[in-house]
């Protein structure tokens, strides 16, 4: 009896290594040597102010989306459709070509519950690269992003065809 007890113990502990074996391979292994594979954004037509405020927003095909905001300090100005991603752990990469005729702003991404950060709005850049780790979809957001909580100029910038 105690060696059959022996028996199915053992079995257990394999059992359990195995599949932590699978799951730190799935979760943690795989998508460390992912290339990143690039975010399919939505049509500019699609974006929409974050808020109800006095904002401008002019579009046209050609020379992309036109965005007339206020003078927040952190406020966000503008933001994408919920854009589906994968589940599981995978690796994103964007660029979002923005011309920034006045203010300061800047491009972040929200999980799906639109409350936590993967990317945080606090500069722009070239490109931008993130790690989805089970959230069904991701919000790119706009904000102003300036240093005065008065004062500002209204954010006023234009988005091109995303690449």
């Amino acid at each position: 009896m105690l060696k059959a007890l022996k028996h199915t113990t053992l079995k257990w502990k394999s059992i359990f290594i195995g599949l932590l074996f699978v799951f730190l391979v799935l979760f943690l292994v795989i998508p460390f040597f992912q290339k990143p594979q690039l975010l399919d954004l939505p049509d500019l037509a699609r974006w929409t102010s974050y808020s109800d405020g006095d904002y401008i927003l002019t579009y046209d095909e050609e020379s992309g989306l036109l965005f007339e905001g206020d003078d927040s300090q952190f406020l966000y100005q503008l933001q994408s459709p919920p854009i589906p991603v994968s589940r599981f752990p995978k690796t994103y990469k964007f660029s979002l070509p923005i011309v920034v005729h006045q203010g300061n702003i800047a491009v972040g991404v929200l999980n799906s519950s639109l409350k936590n950060w993967i990317i945080p709005a606090n500069e722009l850049r070239d490109e931008y690269v993130f790690k989805n780790k089970f959230n069904s979809s991701v919000t790119i957001i706009i904000a102003n992003c300036n240093l005065k909580p008065t004062g500002n100029l209204p954010s006023r910038f234009t988005i091109s065809k995303p690449k």
